[in-house]
């Protein structure tokens, strides 16, 4: 029996044709009939977990520069569009191609991937209790 066909780390290369969804309504966005798909790599793919090596290797590097630097970072500076720009970076390595996507009247490319991934933001709901009240302290104490 030829094992081959049970090499998912090829299947993970190749990666998988997932439909884009309308954030709002969670229904599938066609154009002209035709679904509008992104390509996703996975991560088990070789390629995938050798860019994840390398994005570990700066981040430990740019730990080592920030310790001897006197200047310190605000972690209280910090915005939701910080981390949500922290999470396309880290997502855009993966997609590897679209159907049916167009950015400006051309066919959009893995290149666009961040681009794409900015079009939306995380929605933020109010944090409420167990009466549906709001909760305006951040911490369990109170």
């Amino acid at each position: 029996m030829d094992f081959n066909k049970f090499d998912s780390r090829a299947l993970a290369e190749a990666g998988a044709l997932m439909t884009i969804l309308d954030a709002n309504t969670g229904e599938p966005i066609t154009d002209n009939g035709k679904p509008c798909c992104v390509r996703v790599r996975g991560v088990a793919s070789k390629s995938m977990q050798a860019k994840m090596r390398e994005r570990q290797k700066a981040a430990m590097m740019k730990r080592s520069a920030k310790k001897k630097s006197k200047i310190k970072e605000d972690p209280e500076a910090q915005v939701m569009e910080d981390i949500h720009l922290q999470l396309v970076e880290g997502a855009a390595p993966y997609i590897i191609g679209f159907e049916n996507v167009e950015r400006g009247g051309e066919p959009a490319t893995a290149d666009d991937a961040e681009w794409f991934l900015d079009l939306t933001f995380p929605k933020m709901g109010m944090v409420v209790d167990d009466e549906g009240k709001p909760v305006m302290t951040e911490t369990v104490e109170e």
